[in-house]
């Protein structure tokens, strides 16, 4: 079984506040879940890497989304809970679902902050995890990065600065309804539904949809609707990626971009794996994969 620990305490849980934890080094974060008085007293949450935002201040309902992609995936806010999309949880082999937690370690910084309503009242806040064994070396990082796209008015919309690099697994479109999304890759149209077909699809995938509109997504484009994060993402490493969306009114649309990144990939020394393996077996904690 995976050892699950209680984290550090939260810094400035008040009102108003941000409250910040700072993960401990050298173990292997594969699910961090939030305990708190009220999910509605939380305005945001961030995870930052050094000088990366993992989580860049992403809301409740846009976590709630992200994790309600498939029908088996528990919801996991029941008022007073909240699971941090680090996991592909929904991914059909335990080896995907895993590939994509957050190894810390001694060089790093890594940083949990959450922002709490002004009116929130008596608001109270703790974090537990669920870890492996830190092998000393970090691959793919589950990434979301936001965009904005200028819609002068109804009708089509050409987006070509998506950066290109790391895979996509998902984006999240929200602003003006959007009523048509097609994405060509080097010319070819690899993608081409209006919003009621990508539901559709959706839905046989078992994605609940609803969720969606809780979080303010008009349309969600979902590479890895079955299951395959590696195989199914999107590569954007060696192509000329174009979306065109329709919108139904002028207005800004937002995109936030799920990507399965390599830009964090490091490996620590051999000496250093072995005194988090040391100290980790001394730890009152059990940070690790019991035997």
């Amino acid at each position: 079984m995976r050892p699950i620990i209680e984290l550090n305490s939260f810094s400035a849980v008040a009102a108003g506040q941000t409250a910040n934890l700072v993960l401990d080094k050298n173990v292997k974060y594969d699910q961090i879940y939030l305990q708190v008085a009220d999910v509605a007293d939380i305005e945001w949450i961030k995870l930052r890497l050094n000088t990366s935002d993992i989580l860049p201040s992403l809301t409740p309902s846009e976590i709630s989304a992200i994790n309600y992609r498939k029908g088996n995936v528990p919801k996991n806010q029941s008022g007073s809970y909240i699971a941090l999309p680090m996991q592909m949880l929904d991914a059909v082999l335990a080896d995907s679902q895993r590939v994509t937690g957050l190894p810390v370690g001694d060089t790093d910084d890594c940083i949990l902050q959450v922002k709490l309503k002004s009116d929130a009242t008596a608001p109270t806040l703790s974090a537990f995890a669920e870890v492996s064994p830190f092998t000393g070396s970090r691959g793919v990082v589950r990434l979301f990065e936001r965009y904005t796209v200028p819609a002068s008015s109804a009708g089509l919309v050409n987006w070509t600065n998506l950066e290109r690099g790391s895979r996509v697994a998902r984006m999240y479109f929200s602003g003006p309804t959007i009523e048509h999304v097609t994405i060509k890759r080097d010319m070819t149209e690899i993608w081409d539904l209006g919003k009621d077909q990508t539901r559709m699809i959706h839905g046989v995938y078992g994605a609940d949809c609803t969720v969606d509109d809780a979080a303010g997504f008009s349309y969600v484009f979902d590479a890895m609707r079955e299951g395959f994060p590696i195989k199914d993402s999107l590569v954007t490493s060696n192509g000329n990626i174009k979306v065109d969306i329709t919108v139904a009114a002028a207005g800004t649309i937002d995109v936030l971009v799920e990507r399965l990144t390599t830009q964090f990939a490091t490996t620590w020394t051999a000496a250093t794996t072995a005194a988090a393996a040391s100290a980790a077996g001394k730890s009152k904690r059990k940070v690790g994969r019991a035997a």
